[in-house]
């Protein structure tokens, strides 16, 4: 499909605005181990579908990266053009009911092409959509790749990990954390490939393996819970930080130390615990905050229906599967919030008179800034309710052990 490179820029850049505007934060860090040029593959975790795709492409060192992108979404014709003009291609898994590696010679042609233009793609090698905290085991695709398209190389192949981390996966104006490692030099395999193909594949893949788990805090499933209790349950500093400091604690624990700790973290799920409201007084600020700015709220509520609220309501009855609900939610954030929006403060400035049109203009756009504010009280006020319904026994518990992490 031919199109205008113009209008692919314009989109990169409205993406990216959408991205800054949907997340409170984007923090990229190792930006410098990308190189500036040269044939690239960034390898990263995934459990965010598109919007790990778009995060990892938009902030990538100023690279124009392809997007290798499962199969299934290109069924559709026109989705098949959307998904191409933006250098997208399918890659093939087991459960498409195809012979993967047929239908993934085209893939693997087309991304030698890139590379041995001195371009970049992305692929996420677990095949599958993963885990906060948890990266499940790498196929081999990204390595295969790789071989594949070195003998056609003049230039050094580089593979770097990645790993992307968010504060909470599928809410709206939190953080994400981007980490580059150190590169991968697919020639330092190649001898040993020519020799022991398979052994060498597998041993590129547990290399790769190891740095994605190292940038994106990986923990076994099973303590996934552990970490992000612990997580909440910090009250200062930057996300980043709360995080290495729980890895720290949890690299400190011996193994019967993180037994007794799944078993209690599972009965303080139970008993509805909210870390961040543990050991609270009652929050005065929080009600004088809900009292005062309810009546404002109600008419920000009815200002965001259909900008926000209808999107938000139409996304998770259009998404399958809770993996695909933020990206979805992002996009059609995307497409409704700005549009309805002006068309509703079109309407108000030509309902209203005179100075009395630009003024009132100006307040409705305030008023999504203060329901979020009103919302964030309300969430405060339910959590020390929730806080007060547990058991005296496991709040004593709880308590005990807040003190000690503090």
């Amino acid at each position: 499909m031919k199109y205008d490179a113009r209008w692919v820029e314009w989109l990169r850049t409205n993406l990216i605005l959408g991205l800054r505007l949907f997340y409170a934060g984007i923090t990229v860090e190792g930006q410098e181990h990308v190189p500036k040029e040269g044939p690239v593959i960034l390898a990263s975790n995934h459990n965010n579908a598109v919007l790990d795709a778009l995060i990892l492409g938009f902030f990538s060192g100023g690279r124009r990266p392809g997007f290798l992108t499962r199969a299934d979404v290109f069924k559709r014709p026109l989705l098949r053009k959307f998904f191409t003009a933006l250098r997208m291609i399918p890659v093939y898994r087991v459960r498409d009911n195809v012979d993967i590696k047929t239908a993934n010679n085209a893939t693997f042609d087309q991304v030698a092409q890139w590379l041995a233009k001195g371009q970049s793609a992305i692929i996420f090698p677990e095949g599958d959509k993963g885990h906060d905290f948890h990266l499940l085991p790498l196929k081999k695709g990204t390595a295969r790749m790789a071989f594949h398209a070195l003998p056609d190389l003049t230039q050094d192949l580089y593979i770097v990990p990645a790993g992307i981390t968010y504060e909470q996966l599928h809410t709206v104006r939190k953080r994400v954390i981007i980490r580059y490692g150190e590169p991968i030099r697919v020639h330092d395999y190649w001898a040993a490939y020519q020799q022991h193909p398979d052994l060498t594949l597998k041993a590129l893949t547990n290399d790769l393996q190891a740095a994605i788990e190292r940038l994106m805090w990986h923990v076994p499933s099973a303590d996934v819970p552990l970490i992000r209790w612990w997580v909440d349950s910090q009250r200062s500093g930057a996300y980043r930080d709360r995080v290495a400091k729980a890895f720290h604690w949890w690299h400190a624990m011996a193994e019967e130390e993180r037994l007794a700790w799944r078993e209690r973290i599972a009965q303080w799920r139970i008993a509805n615990v909210y870390p961040t409201a543990v050991g609270r007084s009652f929050p005065v600020g929080a009600l004088v905050a809900a009292l005062l700015l309810g009546p404002l709220v109600l008419e920000g509520l009815l200002w965001l229906v259909l900008p926000f609220f209808v999107p938000s309501w139409l996304a998770e009855r259009m998404s399958g599967h809770p993996h695909f609900h933020t990206s979805i939610r992002f996009g059609l954030l995307w497409l409704c919030f700005p549009l309805f929006s002006l068309l509703q403060g079109g309407l108000l400035f030509w309902l209203l008179p005179g100075p009395w049109s630009w003024l009132a203009i100006a307040v409705v756009f305030l008023l999504p800034v203060l329901t979020w504010q009103w919302f964030r009280a309300i969430r405060s006020l339910q959590w020390w309710a929730a806080w007060q319904r547990v058991p005296s026994s496991v709040r004593a518990d709880v308590e005990a052990v807040q003190a000690t992490l503090s």
